[in-house]
């Protein structure tokens, strides 16, 4: 069991704490608002929840407790229990079942991994998530070969290791909060440009470049293919066939690189001005579109009758829905086609957008214009550049 490092310690590791939280909020106060943790347990308290729990507080959670005595939504949508918290209540219970429920699916994976017994009364909640998954926070109880009493482990996919104590795994996730605020004070995209790209925006050229470098890091198995940009007379031709509807970004874009092939699991195919005249291949991929929403129609009407239920209500056909959303052809990921909303340049997936209306469809939302879209693609990359390197 560690050794309690003092309140005084616990009040400088805090403080650092709640300034990343300033900064975080000081920065993007709509998503991520500023919390504090709440003021230090009683002696009152802390024994009321030591009479609830049937045994006293480890020393160092306890510690802990005199300092903050809970902290809502301390790092990014995880929060520290408080002392009314432990033993009783919805937070407790919820956290509670959901290390038991991990445990039961895992059949003796999680605790093989985290080196403890597979049984979830070794553990003691001590922390939790605001959307209920993961990411809660567990305390031991007894010695075990993935750690002493006092140590604590977040229950997240793919984490089996074992802090040996609060104080150690609170520090640990101070730098990773200050990236989070560094990152939220230049703005959107740093991460990928290393820089405020709202005080220095990269060019049209520089972000297809930038997908192709990113590419070749995330998935070198699937390089970027590009092509020669259309030539104005090309492009003239391309925005009179539509109307004059051509967004600019989407011209743009064109006259850098007329087409793209990217990988299947990053920005799919953009297609070029001659497959936009032609549109075979656009009439194909609505047809691969239609063959996979019947194969999973007939699977889902097969598991409802198996279970008795009714017959759920079809989509209509992908050539109905197509034209719900007026566009022109843009690119295609798997079996989805995109095009650029003639009504505001956005970049949409055509037949299941949140601006389509229909049974099961409008789960996804564009994430803006064609220069914004392959800024999220770029992001997209980097943090596959970043699982790839781990």
């Amino acid at each position: 069991m560690a050794t309690p490092v003092g309140q005084q310690a616990w009040r400088e590791l805090i403080d650092q704490l709640i300034e990343q939280r300033r900064r975080l909020a000081a920065a993007d106060d709509l998503y991520r608002p500023l919390t504090l943790p709440k003021p230090g347990a009683t002696a009152a308290e802390l024994r009321a929840a030591e009479e609830r729990l049937g045994h006293p507080l480890d020393p160092h959670y306890r510690e802990f407790l005199t300092v903050a005595n809970g902290w809502d939504e301390y790092f990014l949508g995880s929060g520290l229990l408080g002392t009314d918290d432990l033993g009783t209540g919805d937070r407790w219970f919820a956290a509670e079942e959901t290390l038991q429920i991990f445990m039961e699916n895992s059949s003796g994976v999680l605790a093989a991994d985290l080196g403890i017994p597979d049984d979830p009364a070794v553990c003691q909640s001590i922390g939790d998530n605001d959307n209920g998954y993961a990411s809660h926070l567990y305390l031991l109880l007894q010695d075990t070969p993935g750690g002493p009493a006092g140590g604590v482990f977040p229950l997240d996919i793919g984490s089996d290791t074992i802090w040996p104590d609060l104080y150690s795994y609170l520090s640990y996730e101070l730098p990773q909060l200050r990236a989070f605020a560094d990152s939220a004070e230049l703005g959107p995209h740093s991460d990928t440009w290393g820089r405020d790209i709202r005080k220095d925006p990269p060019s049209m050229a520089d972000i297809v470049a930038k997908i192709a470098e990113l590419s070749a890091l995330a998935f070198p198995e699937h390089p970027v293919v590009l092509e020669m940009g259309a030539s104005e007379a090309e492009l003239d031709e391309l925005d009179s066939a539509v109307a004059g509807a051509l967004h600019p970004e989407h011209r743009e874009l064109l006259s850098i690189t007329d087409g793209m092939i990217s990988s299947p699991w990053g920005l799919g195919e953009v297609l070029s001005t001659g497959q936009l005249l032609d549109g075979g291949r656009w009439r194909e991929i609505l047809v691969a579109a239609q063959e996979s929403e019947d194969e999973a129609f007939r699977m889902l009407l097969h598991g409802m009758r198996a279970g008795g239920h009714p017959d759920p209500e079809p989509k209509a056909p992908v050539l109905q829905r197509i034209g719900r959303i007026p566009a022109v052809p843009f690119a295609i990921l798997g079996v989805r086609p995109f095009g650029v909303d003639t009504r505001d340049g956005f970049v949409r997936s055509l037949l299941d957008d949140s601006t389509v209306a229909g049974p099961r469809d409008g789960h996804t939302t564009a994430a803006g214009t064609v220069r914004e879209h392959l800024l999220k693609a770029c992001d997209s990359l980097w943090w596959q550049t970043r699982i790839r390197a781990d």
